[in-house]
């Protein structure tokens, strides 16, 4: 009988114990998430911003409104357009004019800005602005 009360406690101990590690995971789970929608929300906007500036007509498109309720900061926002409007510039001297057939005369500005949302680069700004954002 007394084995049996020892076995119990012990293993109310243990999985007591458990506990304080499982809130913890499910706070830095918290953090992870939090970062993860902000710097999509950072990428969309540097996004939004190459397509605008590179002169493709956008209407009502929620997006900006959505970002910026993520980001919540105005100089956050500044910094997303000036990349942005950065990166369309270098898609605009860098990519040439398609010649003959239906594309003659247009640019793959979006799969420019759409190529570098997706890089490294700008995954890099993100986090950096990510962490001075905190």
């Amino acid at each position: 009988m007394r084995k049996k009360q020892i076995v119990m406690i012990l293993g109310i101990l243990t999985f007591s114990s458990c506990k304080v590690p499982k809130n913890q995971n499910q706070e830095d789970n918290f953090r992870d998430k939090e970062k993860q929608e902000w710097i999509f929300a950072f990428k969309s906007s540097v996004f939004y911003e190459c397509v605008k500036h590179s002169g493709v007509k956008i209407e009502k498109d929620a997006s900006p409104s959505l970002n910026f309720e993520v980001l919540g900061d105005f100089k956050i926002s500044s910094k997303t357009d000036l990349i942005g409007k950065s990166y369309s510039k270098i898609i605009e001297d860098r990519s040439a004019w398609l010649k003959d057939g239906d594309l003659d005369g247009y640019k793959a500005i979006t799969n420019g800005c759409l190529s570098f949302f997706a890089s490294r680069e700008l995954d890099s700004i993100a986090n950096v602005e990510f962490e001075r954002s905190r």
